[in-house]
This record gives C-alpha cells, sequence and structure tokens, in this order.
C-alpha cells in the first residue's frame, strides 16, 4: 500500500471556535499569535493548515480567527510556505453568498472545507460543486455522520464523485464512535468514492478515543490517501480534538513522517495559557452526551448551569427526543426539563 497520510492542524479554526463559544468571551487570539502559530505549524513541516473561518457579518470576530472574507484570511499564509503545504478555510455551512467569494488563484487558500448541516445536505452539495467550479479543493465534511443514513452518505458519495472534490470527512462531531463505527463509514467511503478522492477523519475526544479511532482508520487494508484533522493541545469545543502533538509523534515513529516536533510544541506553548481556565478538555459531563449520541453542551449546561449530578445528566439525556438530540438549544433544553419533570 503507497497511501499518502496528511494532517490538517486546526487549532486556529477549531480553537478560536472555543474560544468565540466561551461565555464571557474574554479570551482571544491575538494577530501576533495567529502569525505566530501559522507560522510555526508551517516550519513544522504540517501538510495542512486551517487558518481560520470566513463569516459576513457586522462583528469583528479576528479574535477567533473568523475573518470577513478570503483575501484577509488568505493574508496569513507565511511567505516561506512550501509548494506542497496546502492553507485551508472552515465554512459553517454554505452562507457566503458565491457572489462574494472570489475564484482560486495562487495567492489564496487553496482548500475550502464546507460543514454539510444535516438539514442542509442538498443545498450544502450543490454549494460545493459550485466551490469547486471556482477553483478551490473542497471537502464535504458532514456534521455528525454518525447520524446520516447508508443512502444519505450514498448522496454524499454520489455527488463527491460527480465534482471531482478534493476529500470527504467523516466528523465525529459529539465524539461518540467507537472502533466499529469507524470502520464501517471509511469502508462505505473506500469503497464508493473515486480513488483520487480523499478521506479525512475529524475526531473529537469526549469519550479519549480520539487517537485510537485514529489509529484504527490508518491501519485499515486500503490504499486510499487520508487526512487526519488534529489541533495542538486538542484544543476546540467541550472535550477538544484529537491533539496535534500526539498523533504528530506517532506519524513520525510509525509512518516515517517528519514533522517538526519542536514547532509544534511552540504552538502548544502559545495556546497553553488557554488550557489552564479549562476551555475545553475530558470532562464527564461531556462524555456522557457522546454515550447517548446527544450535543455535547446540554451536558454542560445540565452540570454548571443546573448543579445536576452525572446520574441525572445521564438519566435525562437518554430520554431526549431525537428531534432535540443533534441541536443545543436554551429552549429545547427547557422543554425536556419541564417534560421530564426535572427542577
Amino acid at each position: 500500500m503507497n497511501k499518502e497520510i496528511f494532517l490538517l492542524d486546526c487549532t486556529l479554526r477549531d480553537g478560536g471556535f472555543a474560544l468565540e463559544g466561551e461565555a464571557k468571551q474574554q479570551f482571544t487570539y491575538s494577530e501576533e499569535a495567529r502569525t505566530s502559530i501559522a507560522q510555526n505549524l508551517t516550519d513544522g513541516f504540517v501538510d495542512m493548515i486551517e487558518l481560520g473561518t470566513i463569516e459576513i457579518g457586522e462583528m469583528n470576530k479576528r479574535g477567533f480567527s473568523v475573518f470577513p472574507d478570503m483575501d484577509e484570511i488568505s493574508a496569513l499564509i507565511p511567505l516561506n510556505a512550501r509548494s506542497n503545504q496546502i492553507y485551508a478555510v472552515f465554512f459553517r455551512g454554505p452562507d457566503i453568498p458565491l457572489d462574494l467569494l472570489p475564484d482560486w488563484d495562487e495567492t489564496r487558500c487553496r482548500l475550502i472545507r464546507l460543514g454539510v448541516r444535516y438539514s442542509e445536505m442538498e443545498k450544502s452539495l450543490e454549494y460545493c460543486r459550485k466551490l469547486c467550479e471556482k477553483g478551490y479543493f473542497v471537502s464535504i465534511q458532514p456534521i455528525v455522520t454518525m447520524r446520516y443514513t447508508d443512502e444519505e452518505l450514498d448522496r454524499v458519495i454520489k455527488a463527491a464523485n460527480e465534482m471531482n472534490a478534493y476529500a470527504v470527512y467523516f466528523v465525529d462531531s459529539y465524539g461518540a464512535m467507537y472502533r466499529e463505527d469507524v470502520v464501517r463509514i471509511f469502508k462505505k467511503y473506500d469503497e464508493g468514492l473515486h480513488p483520487d478522492i480523499k478521506i479525512g477523519f475529524h475526531a473529537h475526544n469526549n469519550m479519549g478515543l480520539a487517537s485510537s479511532n485514529v489509529m484504527h482508520m490508518l491501519s485499515e487494508n486500503s490504499s486510499r490517501d487520508v487526512i487526519i484533522d488534529a489541533c495542538c493541545m486538542g484544543m476546540g469545543q467541550g472535550a477538544g480534538n484529537l491533539q496535534t502533538e500526539v498523533i504528530a509523534a506517532y506519524l513520525n515513529k510509525k509512518y516515517n513522517k517528519n514533522y517538526g516536533f519542536a514547532e509544534i510544541l511552540r504552538v502548544c506553548d502559545s495556546v497553553g495559557k488557554f488550557w489552564k481556565d479549562n476551555l475545553w478538555g475530558y470532562s464527564v459531563a461531556a462524555m456522557i452526551p457522546a454515550v447517548y449520541g446527544v450535543a455535547y453542551k446540554y451536558g454542560l449546561v445540565l452540570r454548571n448551569e443546573y448543579n445536576c449530578s452525572y446520574e441525572d445528566i445521564a438519566r435525562i439525556l437518554q430520554r431526549i427526543s431525537d428531534e432535540m438530540k443533534h441541536r443545543y438549544t436554551k429552549n429545547n433544553l427547557e422543554i425536556l426539563m419541564k417534560e421530564l419533570d426535572v427542577k
């Protein structure tokens, strides 16, 4: 097998989401920090570096690595970037008007990663097709991939083949996947996608299984090129993500990669100040929702705002309806608590 393994670091983007999601929003990336993180990841030979998100709005969200347009985010690309390094931007959905997005050229981020909301699958797939026509590499990323039926995944695969997408991901948004889930979805993608389309894995760490799940995927008997997402120190929302420093060391040892460990550790030092404030990381309150396939924020709010015991959180979440489980809102939680007569 001659498969290529690509490491994609999303510390700036997913870490930015964690900072943005923090209740008081008192922590932000400085311009210096954003530049330094992008530079160290570049110097550390990381294959793909996600620089942040594009979002159109009146608020200044640059401190969360959220930018108003493609040109501004692309200005973060270091001048010494190597020709084989790819810089990426994340779209939260098919929300950016296409007439505001320039065609790709060499001054801009090459890869657009689109988070596909379950309720907008067809709209998102058509949007991805148009992004391909603008010259970008496009990664299709179905949020909470475990929610999709085989027939729905077949639709994603068919669309990816038709547009010649760069990659198709399975996204473990709730950190709820076990080895058999990883194997099942990987094999489905591997059997259905055209040979030149990469398979990506974005692993969340609610049950502490991100590393082992990724390693299981890498051990699959396949020549398919794969992309592994990770964040330095696992920085991300809730329990966070696979740690870049962990998977880079593993890939260096087991797959003869040459990632710069010292440079990656410099990024860990840069984001370490946020770690001290417990903005992400393992918690029982984030683990319990993963057991029941529920959005992690239910567990955190029940613990931190309602002072529920862990046993009560489990009792509540195992009875949540399918209509509510995939999307946390304050109203959904209030309805749930009323239905269950929880004080």
